[in-house]
C-alpha cells in the first residue's frame, strides 16, 4: 500500500500558510487530519532550521510519514502487517522532475526511487 504525496500540494500550502477554510468546510474538516503533520513538520523545522527545504516541502513529507502511521492503526491494516502479507510505502512525487522519493518512516529520510 501506497501513501504519496506532491510536490506544491494544495492543501499542504493551505496548512502551511493557515488559510481560511471557513468557506470550503469539508476541506478543513479533511485537513484536520493532518494535525500529526503539522506538529511533525515543527519539530522537524527547529531540529534543521535553514535546512533548505520550503515550509511546504517538508508539510508534504510529513504527511506521508503521519499518514502510513494513521493506516498502521486500522486492524485490518495491522493484521496484515503482522503477517507481511502488507507493506506499507511512502512516497513522494515531485511534479517539476519526475522524480519519486520514498521516504523511511521512522528516520523522515529518503531514497530516490525514480528520476
Amino acid at each position: 500500500m501506497v501513501v504519496c504525496g506532491h510536490s506544491a500540494c494544495g492543501a499542504m500550502t493551505a496548512l502551511a500558510d493557515d488559510h481560511d477554510l471557513t468557506a470550503l468546510p469539508a476541506v478543513a474538516h479533511w485537513l484536520r487530519h493532518a494535525d500529526a503533520s503539522l506538529a511533525r513538520a515543527a519539530r522537524a523545522a527547529s531540529a534543521e532550521p535553514g535546512a533548505g527545504e520550503d515550509k511546504v516541502s517538508v508539510l508534504v513529507r510529513s504527511n506521508v510519514i503521519a499518514q502510513l502511521a494513521n493506516l498502521a492503526t486500522h486492524p485490518c491494516v495491522g493484521r496484515g502487517l503482522a503477517a507481511k502479507t502488507l507493506t506499507l510505502r511512502g512516497w513522494v512525487y515531485d511534479i517539476a522532475t519526475g522524480a519519486v522519493d520514498q521516504l523511511d518512516p521512522g528516520t523522515g529520510s529518503s531514497a530516490a526511487l525514480a528520476a
